[in-house]
């Protein structure tokens, strides 16, 4: 059980995880458009007072991806001594964000404006702390995904996984400050 819940990749990668990941990834964003939440980096998870546009909330899961699977792809092709294959990383990273779909969820039960230290209830506490792990989930999906799709191990995978994350997140969250509207 614990292995299909961390490491599913054993058992499935390729053209099925893909579809499977961009699906959960479309339902994140659905969700996340009607609970008035969105994602804006790999890691980061926000409430609008307003919501967004739902163009915006599936441009934002397809920025995120892409961003995303590019450092780790490259890292997999200049670090492993295996053949890479495109459509595994891909499949295994777009799979590996299906606890976002469960993190969406939570937004519904988040206000969308919290202003003060009145503000944050116990529920919201709860309801943070519930998508703070999803997000721990979600990474360490990623890390299984890179490390069987790209083949590597070790401590250093740890490192290039890190620093990979790091880029993604980056690069994600610029990319996907461009779609905002600017007021």
């Amino acid at each position: 059980m614990r292995t299909k819940l961390f490491n599913p990749f054993i058992y499935l990668a390729g053209g099925k995880a893909l579809a499977l990941g961009i699906a959960g990834m479309i339902m994140a964003a659905l969700l996340g458009f009607f609970g008035h939440s969105h994602f804006n980096g790999v890691l980061d998870f926000h409430k609008f007072r307003d919501g967004l546009p739902l163009y915006i909330s599936l441009a934002e899961q397809a920025i995120i991806f892409l961003c995303t699977v590019v450092p780790f792809y490259v890292a997999g092709r200049v670090f492993s001594t295996s053949q890479i294959r495109l459509v595994d990383v891909t499949g295994t990273l777009a799979l590996a964000r299906g606890p976002m779909i469960l993190t969406a969820v939570t937004g519904f039960g988040l206000p969308a404006d919290i202003r003060g230290l009145a503000d944050i209830t116990a529920g919201v506490i709860a309801l943070a702390l519930v998508g703070f792990v999803f997000v721990i989930w979600m990474v360490a999906l990623s890390y299984n995904a890179f490390s069987v799709s790209c083949n590597i191990k070790g401590s250093n995978s740890v490192s290039i996984f890190i620093v990979c994350l790091l880029i993604a997140e980056i690069s994600a969250f610029y990319c996907c400050s461009l779609l905002y509207p600017h007021s």
